[in-house]
């Protein structure tokens, strides 16, 4: 079991970086900074959402209903983040 998240976790940051790749490095820097125009921060919720999707379907379970929102709280949605993965 826990090789199977570890590889659901390495699917989703691979993922993840090319995500964070196709960006200009302006708003890769802005993300991982955590300053973010509404812009960015619907676009990377909206590729979370997706990866989460493609993950289900690759690892055979329940995709997500709908995208997961943020409260801007750090340990909020570390918490939150935590849950799904």
């Amino acid at each position: 079991m826990v090789d199977k998240r570890i590889k659901r976790w390495e699917y989703r940051r691979s993922q993840f970086e090319r995500f964070l790749s196709s960006l200009a490095a302006i708003e890769r820097e802005s993300l991982k900074k955590g300053f973010w125009s509404q812009r960015l921060h619907e676009k990377a919720l909206d590729e979370i959402h997706e990866i989460e999707t493609a993950t289900a379907f690759k690892f055979g379970y329940e995709p997500p209903d709908e995208r997961i929102e943020l409260a801007n709280n750090l340990y909020l949605d570390i918490e939150l983040m935590a849950e799904v993965l």
